[in-house]
């Protein structure tokens, strides 16, 4: 008997870490398990064709770069955070040099500078910043991030420095009401938001509501395994003699 209840408690453990540690993962390992892309600071990405076509849908596709660059291939895009409203504003990029080149040179013979638009270098190769063509996105249409050899690419830190700061111009802009890009972008700054609200508004079940019956349950089993021992411990009550019933 002594046996057995070495061997139960023992599979018992192993069955109750098992729970215990996957109700209590991390949000970043329950997104990588989904599959969800997690945005990280100082990257590029690849957006996702949903995006595009909810744009045309509610005719918001002005000034909006095609999806697709170079063939089948999607553009890359430089992301940043909006710690305002968490959306992403992302700024597509283009190997097209020469022609932003002149386009930036004139702009800044004619107004002294050039907040729209970022002269760098990305991957080892010269590159454009668009951010005359940048728009407002959710995380949920990030399809992947920009890698080179299985390896994400990083913007260098020179290019990222000007791009913050020609964003807090924009910024400015856009709260004195002003339109510095050619995108639709406050009404598509509203759409994601209305999209945002709407999920909120749904009876879905976060991550976090799905876990906690688990956790209820993980306690249910444990009283139950519990009773159980103490049921076992107990030594069995000796039977009385007929002599003592009488």
């Amino acid at each position: 008997m002594t046996g057995s209840k070495i061997v139960f408690a023992h599979h018992w453990r192993l069955i109750n870490d098992w729970l215990e540690n996957y109700a209590t993962l991390s949000h970043d390992r329950v997104a990588s398990l989904k599959g969800i892309i997690m945005y990280k600071e100082g990257f590029t990405y690849h957006i996702k064709d949903d995006f595009f076509i909810n744009a045309k849908k509610h005719e918001l596709d002005k000034g909006l770069m095609s999806n697709k660059e170079g063939g089948n291939f999607r553009p890359t895009y430089y992301a940043i955070k909006d710690s305002t409203t968490d959306l992403l504003w992302v700024i597509p990029l283009s190997l097209k040099v020469e022609k932003y080149q002149n386009i930036y040179n004139g702009k800044v013979e004619k107004h002294g500078s050039c907040d729209t638009i970022v002269m760098g270098e990305y991957d080892g190769v010269k590159a454009a910043f668009l951010l005359q063509n940048m728009f407002p996105i959710k995380e949920e249409y990030i399809d992947h991030i920009h890698t080179r050899n299985g390896n994400p690419v990083p913007v260098k830190e020179i290019t990222k420095l000007e791009i913050n700061q020609k964003i807090k111009k924009l910024k400015q802009l856009f709260n004195r009401g002003i339109k510095p890009v050619f995108t639709e972008f406050s009404r598509l700054e509203q759409l994601m938001l209305h999209e945002n609200q709407l999920l909120k508004e749904q009876p879905t079940i976060s991550n976090r509501t799905k876990l906690k019956p688990l956790k209820n349950r993980i306690a249910e089993k444990k009283e139950q395994a519990a009773q159980i021992n103490a049921n076992r411990e107990k030594p069995d009550k000796p039977q009385k003699s007929k002599a003592e019933e009488r």
